[in-house]
């Protein structure tokens, strides 16, 4: 079936109708919803979100963030919802052939060094859509080792497990369920980092799930003296700048950073989490 793809740049992003094509079931009151939106599927960077139009009227008025969760070369963007409140509950009862109004990809996503050697990516909750592109992106450069961390509060909560496995191999993956499980991996990851000696110049963590899990992560990678990127998660009411209520303290403590433009990815030691 041949598809429209009617849409307009906007500075940066691309604003599109874009059909479902397909929405499945992937934990407890989450949904991966796919959109065949071919312009952004083609530009999207690794942690990079698009806005979405959640409603057919104007209630609820404000579309919501979404990080793109993979892409394909078919054209497809990959979206995790969970059920959170009146706008993800009307996305989460779209059905194929559905259309979304998607502006995207906006924002600043991961920088990867060309000098890294071992990448580790933690992820929590739906914090792991940040991480889908990136771990792929990673996972293609041979000389590259990836250790991936995904954790929640359930077993049943912890997603995209299999999907990393397939992309890393299962031994590359590890699961951890609430803070102490997390605690267990970072011990475990610390001994690991104490093996590599000199190494850890070139290993750096990835970063995305809830604030409390970023703040961890971030203590640990400083404690490691490792670089750490945190991807921020917020309420936005635009997702270009221009409303500006998406912000959080610049680490230097001279103001403020708009996480939709200057994030949602930053250096950890860059805010204040």
């Amino acid at each position: 079936m041949e598809r429209e793809h009617a849409g307009h740049m906007i500075p940066d992003a691309w604003e599109l109708c874009a059909e479902v094509t397909a929405a499945t079931h992937v934990g407890p009151g989450t949904m991966q919803l796919t959109v065949h939106a071919p312009e952004i599927a083609a530009t999207c960077a690794p942690g990079q979100f698009v806005m979405v139009k959640c409603a057919h009227g104007q209630d609820p008025l404000l579309p919501r963030p979404f990080t793109v969760y993979r892409t394909s070369s078919s054209g497809d963007v990959h979206l995790l919802v969970r059920e959170m409140g009146r706008g993800s509950r009307w996305l989460t009862c779209r059905k194929v052939g559905d259309r979304l109004h998607l502006t995207g990809p906006l924002g600043t996503g991961f920088v990867i060094s060309p000098d890294l050697s071992l990448a580790i990516l933690v992820g929590g909750g739906t914090g792991v859509a940040a991480l889908g592109l990136l771990a792929a992106d990673l996972c293609r450069r041979e000389a590259l080792a990836v250790l991936i961390l995904v954790g929640a509060h359930t077993r049943t909560e912890c997603l995209c497990v299999d999907d990393f496995s397939e992309l890393c191999g299962a031994s590359r993956v590890r699961v951890w369920v609430t803070r102490r499980g997390l605690e267990e991996e970072l011990d475990r990851l610390a001994l690991h980092l104490d093996g590599v000696g000199p190494e850890t110049d070139r290993v750096e963590v990835f970063a995305a799930g809830p604030l409390g899990m970023l703040r961890r992560i971030s203590d640990f990678a400083l404690e490691r003296r490792i670089l750490c990127q945190v991807s921020v998660e917020t309420r936005m009411a635009c997702g270009l700048g221009v409303c500006q209520s998406c912000i959080c303290k610049d680490a230097r403590g001279d103001g403020y950073r708009l996480v939709c433009k200057e994030g949602p990815v930053f250096d950890s030691r860059a805010v204040v989490l």
